[in-house]
């Protein structure tokens, strides 16, 4: 129950930057100014050869090639039979999906048009789609990698450490592209956390609640 707890904290106050972000990015005069600093940054570091490196990057974060990875993950979960992490990675995935569409479609924010989109783009800029998919991913498979890889902590930490670096470079990615604002990446990141940790929580919950009534259907055998 305490990571369970865990992952409520961090739900919450993930949750809370996300409503903070959504409420203040129209009218936040820092929020703009950190919007525009990181959109001259990245004009700065313009260059074919990084546009290259950095348009494969964000090719990762792509809805089609995160399907293809998540179904992956998924299969390989039910063929070993981890059923905690399966539906933990599968509701996150999943309804993190729908739920990145209802808030697009809430806020209604309109891309960047500082320079020219060095890839195509579509659809509503916050939150990021490539920023919470990655994250939802990448946050995901760091959880079924570090339950998994329990007993080797260096190996667990460089797992966890690889999927967040993953996700980072993809988010970022978008801001070097021109296809969102900063606070769009930061959003991403955010709202994707957000539904990590109630997916964890609940699907640990519910694992030890399972298994109390194993261990009290299995006492009660004994003793009768």
């Amino acid at each position: 129950m305490l990571h369970a707890a865990a992952n409520v904290v961090v739900s919450v106050v993930s949750g809370a930057l996300f409503l903070l972000l959504w409420s203040t990015i129209a009218s936040s005069e820092r929020i703009l100014a950190i919007d525009a600093t990181a959109f001259e940054i990245a004009m700065s570091l313009h260059s074919d050869w990084l546009t290259t490196i950095v348009a494969s990057i964000t090719w990762i974060g792509n809805s089609s090639t995160l399907t293809v990875l998540s179904l992956a993950v998924g299969f390989w979960l039910a063929r070993v039979g981890s059923r905690r992490r399966l539906v933990a990675f599968g509701a996150a995935m999943a309804l993190g999906a729908l739920l990145n569409v209802a808030l697009k479609t809430s806020v209604q924010r309109v891309r960047p048009g500082v320079f020219e989109h060095l890839v195509s783009a579509s659809g509503y800029s916050f939150p990021s789609g490539h920023s919470m998919g990655s994250m939802l991913f990448f946050g995901s498979l760091g959880y079924v990698l570090a339950v998994t890889l329990d007993a080797h902590r260096a190996w667990r930490a460089l797992a966890v450490v690889s999927c967040l670096g993953c996700a980072v470079a993809i988010g970022l990615s978008r801001v070097y592209l021109g296809v969102h604002f900063f606070s769009d990446v930061m959003g991403g990141f955010a709202a994707g956390i957000c539904w990590i940790g109630i997916c964890i929580a609940a699907t640990e919950a519910w694992t030890a609640r399972r298994d109390m009534r194993v261990k009290s259907r299995a006492e009660r055998g004994h003793t009768g």
